[in-house]
């Protein structure tokens, strides 16, 4: 099994539940988790709670935490910046002047994690498949 590259802190889910007001007897109810979990998560106490999301609660609290600006990508490397830096200046999508502005930076580190992050793509995936399964279960509901 490939190794988390994310990893979605206590802090982050104090955050998360003080931007949504939402519980986390209410967090547990919308992961389908027992509430005792997510305790265990918020505490962030690894000697003591050693534990951390499932593959499924991660995929699932991923876009919930970026939808509420809590930061929980890790930046990128200097290599990828490079990197992606090279390969728009090269297709004319931005200039080295606009690469000097913090702004544009800012922004191109965001692509660059987004697009560079193993759980969000997976993520990604896992909700565009729940979306087609049920789309395809309305239909066959709408045609009965």
């Amino acid at each position: 099994m490939a190794k988390k590259t994310l990893r979605i802190s206590g802090q982050q889910l104090r955050e998360y539940l003080a931007r949504t007001g939402r519980s986390q007897s209410g967090l547990a109810k919308l992961l389908n988790v027992n509430p005792a979990s997510i305790t265990r998560w918020v505490e962030d106490d690894t000697e003591k709670y050693p534990q951390v999301p499932t593959s499924t609660a991660l995929l699932v609290l991923v876009p919930l935490l970026l939808s509420e600006n809590v930061n929980i990508l890790p930046p990128p490397s200097d290599e990828q910046i490079d990197a992606f830096a090279a390969r728009f200046t090269r297709l004319g999508l931005l200039t080295k002047r606009e690469l000097k502005n913090p702004k544009t930076m800012k922004a191109l580190k965001r692509v660059i994690t987004m697009e560079s992050s193993r759980e969000l793509t997976a993520s990604k995936k896992l909700f565009e498949a729940l979306q087609e399964a049920w789309k395809r279960l309305d239909d066959l509901q709408r045609f009965k």
